[in-house]
């Protein structure tokens, strides 16, 4: 049996341990023995910001505890440029550095050259991750710096040029994002660009007036690889239709092409306006109204390249049939989930089980896949057998669309009987959908004949209170939820 050391000289072991554990923690285990000391000291001081310094690391700053703990130091919080004085001597392996500057910016410029620029220099070849700011000055002409890994930045300034911009552009060769937030425009200047293409993959401009597109529609032009950008706010149509005509200007018109949005007005000023052929993601659309007129403008333009669309915070109903439009038309869709977390009045929209059966299904590609099922109704009387039987052909007809999902490792189904109201408090069941413990149970409740299912009150859920965990071809689920509306009742299955 292998010991504690044993135990925790296992390199995962220690990460996991460091992630779990506060600072106090981490110091009190190195305390233990000389052994773990050594071992424990290195994610002790791994971390060094204003929030984490213990004050056993504070009395030795700057100079015992730093001096011969200072080369373990990888991840830096500061927010003033002079603190890097102390820290340049010993921290020569960071690999992220954060400057939030303070609103005092009287020493701030001769600070910065004095300062920072010889720590950047110091720690050049082991940076990937940047954040600089420098508010209400101009801090050009800066020497350039070469750094050869770095590959995410963020420059915060009010008065950012493009000459800023350029400078790590140039010498940052594997630069894949950038952030650039600044209060004024940033003027393009073309001759400051040294190259004529860049490998920035995405970046973000959070300025707040279309005169930031410029540098947007720029770099895309200058950057083959951006995939992603951010677009400054606004809910002018006509604004974002003057963007779009520009983008489409530029060769690279047919890039895949993500656009993250969060206002609920880009969003449907977007689509609405001008909708782009050329996203291929939707991230979550949050909670907005989304109008019959909204959803065939997405449908119509977007569904040929989407590949993820997550609906599940949305509190609004969808138009009607638009979840199987999307299964229906979608090819490339590789993500999809619209079950609502909170809402299941938001039931418009979803397909019944007699359209899922009928449709044929495009997104064969997909990977994980959450939805509702509208059931039917429960008919008593002479015509009972015939609706019996009806269901499982329905069922049948359901099972095949899902057979032919050979890719799909995640699937969830909601069903919602037809006619049935909405509750708030599905949330909860929502939650549990996945909890494996439930798989003890999972024989009683895949049973279509129990006494449950034997109630005339529930005899509509039987058309989905199926063993469909249980059929050849789809034990590769690696998570199965089977959602009960009627009385939340979760039924789940876990598949290795």
């Amino acid at each position: 049996m292998p010991s504690i050391q044993d135990i925790i000289d296992i390199p995962d072991v220690q990460e996991c341990i460091s992630q779990e554990l506060n600072n106090h923690d981490l110091f009190t285990l190195s305390l233990v023995s000389k052994q773990w000391n050594s071992t424990f000291t290195r994610y002790l001081w791994r971390d060094l910001t204003k929030q984490r310094i213990l004050p056993e690391q504070r009395r030795h700053i700057p100079s015992d505890g730093l001096a011969r703990h200072g080369h373990h130091v990888r991840r830096m919080n500061i927010r003033h440029y002079e603190e890097l004085d102390n820290y340049k001597p010993y921290c020569h392996h960071v690999r992220t550095l954060d400057v939030l500057s303070a609103d005092d910016t009287s020493p701030y410029l001769g600070s910065f050259h004095t300062s920072l620029l010889p720590f950047l220099q110091t720690n050049r070849t082991t940076l990937t991750n940047l954040l600089l700011s420098f508010p209400n000055i101009d801090l050009l002409p800066i020497q350039p710096l070469h750094m050869p890994h770095l590959r995410d930045l963020w420059l915060l300034s009010d008065h950012l040029t493009c000459q800023h911009i350029t400078m790590f552009l140039d010498h940052c060769p594997s630069l894949r994002h950038l952030c650039a937030t600044a209060q004024e425009p940033i003027e393009v200047v073309p001759e400051a660009f040294q190259q004529d293409t860049y490998k920035l993959e995405e970046f973000t401009n959070d300025g707040y007036t279309p005169r930031h597109w410029d540098l947007t529609l720029f770099l895309w032009q200058r950057c083959p690889r951006m995939q992603s950008f951010t677009i400054p706010e606004t809910s002018d149509p006509q604004q974002l239709e003057q963007f779009e005509q520009a983008l489409r200007m530029h060769p690279s018109k047919n890039r895949a092409l993500d656009i993250l949005l969060d206002e609920e007005e880009e969003i449907v000023s977007l689509v609405e306006a001008c909708p782009m052929d050329t996203v291929s993601k939707l991230l979550t659309l949050g909670d907005l109204h989304v109008t019959d007129l909204l959803w065939n403008e997405l449908v119509r333009k977007q569904m040929g390249s989407l590949t993820l669309l997550d609906l599940s915070e949305c509190t609004f109903s969808l138009p009607e049939g638009s979840v199987q439009t999307v299964l229906c038309s979608c090819r490339t869709l590789k993500y999809f989930d619209v079950v609502p977390t909170d809402d299941f009045d938001a039931h418009r929209g979803m397909p019944t089980a007699s359209d899922v059966a009928r449709g044929q299904w495009v997104c064969l590609d997909i990977e994980l896949l959450r939805f509702a099922i509208v059931g039917m109704c429960n008919t008593a009387g002479p015509e009972c057998e015939h609706h019996s039987k009806q269901r499982e052909e329905i069922k049948q007809g359901v099972l095949q669309q899902l057979l032919r999902l050979t890719k799909l490792h995640t699937l969830g189904i909601c069903h919602i009987p037809e006619g049935s109201e909405g509750d708030a408090d599905s949330e909860e069941d929502t939650d549990s959908e996945g909890d494996v413990d439930s798989e003890e149970d999972t024989d009683s409740e895949w049973d279509v004949d129990s006494e449950e299912d034997t109630d005339s009150e529930r005899d509509t859920d039987s058309a989905f209170s199926w063993p469909i965990g249980h059929v050849d071809g789809l034990q590769r689920l690696k998570l199965l939820e089977i959602l009960d509306t009627t009385d939340r009742e979760v039924l789940a299955s876990q598949h290795k």
